[in-house]
């Protein structure tokens, strides 16, 4: 029963959100719920069944190829800031088009808002501090400029 699938369902989500680090809670859940081989006739002892992790995550690619990223630095960090300087954020992501990046301090507060169309953007116009990334409206990372 759930004692032993819970972990596993658990699991794969955790690796999927790794994957796609540019995913919502709720893609994910939708993502895993639509992979499953119940999924169109769920009910109430199967649920919607045993879900398909490759599936699965063919699903979040389409979705995170629809807002123009195509990898979200898998098993890296999608952002690397150039240590001697400390004026660059380098991204380690690949995308099409450009990203809408927006940069927030530790408050919540939107400090930079800038479009990309390369891998780079500039922070040398930030103090140092704790900030937040976002691309495209999305959580990228975090980051600690000195």
């Amino acid at each position: 029963g759930t004692s032993f699938s819970s972990p596993l369902i658990a699991g794969l989500c955790a690796c999927l959100m790794q994957k796609h680090k540019f995913i919502t809670n709720i893609e994910l859940i939708n993502a895993v719920k639509r992979s499953a081989d119940r999924f169109n006739n769920p009910d109430t002892l199967y649920g919607y069944g045993i879900p398909n992790a490759v599936m699965a995550d063919t699903i979040l690619q389409k979705i995170s190829a629809g807002r123009g990223i195509i990898n979200s630095g898998i098993n890296e960090d999608p952002i690397i800031i150039n240590t001697l300087a400390q004026e660059v954020l380098l991204l380690n992501i690949e995308f099409k088009n450009s990203l809408l990046a927006e940069i927030y301090n530790a408050s919540g507060t939107c400090i930079l808002k800038k479009e990309i169309l390369t891998k780079s953007l500039d922070i040398s116009a930030l103090n140092a501090g704790f900030y937040y990334l976002k691309l495209n409206g999305f959580y990228a990372g975090k980051f600690i400029k000195q």
